[in-house]
């Protein structure tokens, strides 16, 4: 099984999540995870990465929302609608959906 973990928002968000990677191991103990974060929180994630005699996150993504944000209302911007979709849009991508 591949399980991604979204966490893009803000680093207490980031660090109250963590738990879940020792519940998803419980459950799935041979599961890849894969957890994508803003990228100036890689390295809150970096000391769960797996390593030999620890099982943990598999692989790290990052991406610069914060940036690619602040670019997409910059006023050089040409696009005449933005539409945005909160988190909370995120939060309803479940197991096989």
């Amino acid at each position: 099984m591949n399980i991604l973990i979204i966490k893009l928002s803000s680093l207490g968000d980031v660090l109250h999540n963590l738990p879940v990677v020792w519940d998803l191991r419980a459950q799935y103990p041979e599961a890849q995870i894969d957890w994508v974060v803003e990228d100036g929180y890689v390295h809150l994630l970096q000391p769960l990465l797996t390593r030999p005699g620890f099982k943990g996150i598999d692989r790290i993504i990052p991406i610069a929302m914060r940036r690619w944000k602040k670019s997409l209302f910059h006023k050089k911007n040409t696009y005449g609608i933005k539409i945005i979709f909160k988190e909370s849009t995120l939060n309803q991508i479940r197991h096989g959906d």
